[in-house]
């Protein structure tokens, strides 16, 4: 077994892979994200199976069903399977070959992350997030909102994510942290980094920037809809809500109407 240890939010899962290849290309993936020395959170057995082409035509991003019962997280799609006990702190992935595993490991490492999150107080949040001046702002929306855009825009500032986010308390006030994880953007910078949390925008298109404060109530309801992976299971569900209570009652949302040039920087700073 080749070992890749990696952590993300403060929290370290140890990939143990039987394949060296395998293993070799996980941790150039994963480089910013490598912590050798850090005591694993998770260690999780990873067995590819055999070296399968498999077809250009089939889509970047997998298709998966999760199930969670007993603490115990059931992964499955049509090229691989997997299990997290949430308890013992083990799981495993069995994977076809290359080039599906790769996708097959980010995407269990996500649903992973996403859960274990709301276990500890945080949540995994389908946005993107831009640090500037040491502070972090989040951007979400549905796709097709402009969380890519935004971030393109926002190139001279550290990028965190233009697709998912962590967003957990530290020390009582909400932190947002970088992850490995990319959307449109795969080539962007990955900043295995963290700032606190000042600024939450939810995404319109517009002719013109402007920023409206949101209701708390449709605030929140906008944020829960962005928590992927967790929300489909009722008990997590009002986990992510109580989280999303807080959050927004520390940072309070709201809506940047924006115009594909830079210009909603000077709007949002005009704000603080």
């Amino acid at each position: 077994m080749d070992e890749v240890r990696i952590s993300v939010a403060g929290v370290c899962v140890a990939l143990r892979i039987n394949d060296a290849e395998v293993a070799e290309r996980t941790r150039a993936r994963y480089r910013e994200f490598l912590a050798p020395d850090t005591t694993p959170d998770f260690v999780i057995d990873v067995a590819v199976h055999g070296r399968e082409e498999v077809s250009p035509l089939m889509p970047r991003i997998l298709e998966v069903t999760t199930s969670f019962h007993d603490d115990i997280l059931t992964f499955e799609s049509s090229f691989g399977e997997g299990k997290a006990d949430f308890d013992a702190g083990y799981g495993m992935l069995s994977a076809a070959h290359l080039p599906m595993v790769r996708l097959l490991i980010e995407n269990y490492l996500r649903i992973l992350y996403a859960w274990y999150m709301v276990r500890i107080g945080g949540v995994l949040l389908h946005s993107a997030g831009v640090v500037k001046d040491k502070r972090a702002y989040l951007f979400f929306g549905p796709s097709g909102s402009g969380k890519s855009t935004i971030t393109r825009l926002s190139m001279e500032h550290v990028v965190l994510s233009d697709d998912i986010l962590i967003v957990r308390p530290v020390n009582g006030s909400f932190q947002v942290f970088g992850v490995p994880f990319r959307g449109e953007l795969v080539y962007a910078p990955r900043a295995n980094t963290r700032a606190p949390l000042v600024g939450i925008f939810r995404l319109r298109k517009a002719k013109e920037h402007r920023v409206e404060l949101l209701s708390p109530a449709r605030a929140l309801a906008e944020l829960v809809s962005c928590a992927p992976f967790v929300i489909t299971d009722a008990a997590m569900a009002q986990r992510v809500m109580k989280i999303c209570v807080e959050l927004v009652r520390q940072v309070p949302v709201k809506e940047l109407h924006f115009r594909k040039d830079s210009g909603f920087w000077r709007v949002i700073d005009a704000q603080s």
